[in-house]
């Protein structure tokens, strides 16, 4: 288990959030925390990310286009988007990942900060 500080984005058209945090790597599985409490957690081999906070759990999978889910938990209700993964760029611990959510296009990135 290696401690790194990393640099996360998201980006689409309405959105351009930016968070530098701590994260731990271990097994090809990064974890950190964002402010709101949200726990974020990233499987490189199994191209799933999950974030987790009060409101909902959103476990997303970036393999072509493959269904995913968000469960609302004050209604204990899930909804099925359909995550079109458009590229997979990878080295080392950065990573960025270009999709789209119904015809919405999104950039995901966690980059290692040296």
């Amino acid at each position: 288990m290696s401690k790194i500080r990393v640099k996360v984005t998201i980006k689409n058209n309405e959105v351009n959030d930016t968070l530098e945090t701590n994260a731990i790597m271990q097994d090809e599985i990064i974890k950190y925390q964002e402010q709101d409490d949200t726990k974020v957690i990233y499987d490189y081999s199994k191209k799933k990310l999950v974030r987790d906070n009060n409101q909902m759990k959103m476990t997303y999978y970036f393999d072509n286009e493959s269904e995913s889910s968000i469960l609302v938990k004050e209604y204990d209700r899930y909804i099925k988007p359909i995550i079109k993964t458009d590229s997979i760029r990878r080295s080392i611990n950065d990573i960025e990942i270009k999709y789209s959510i119904e015809n919405e296009k999104f950039i995901y990135r966690i980059e290692e900060v040296k």
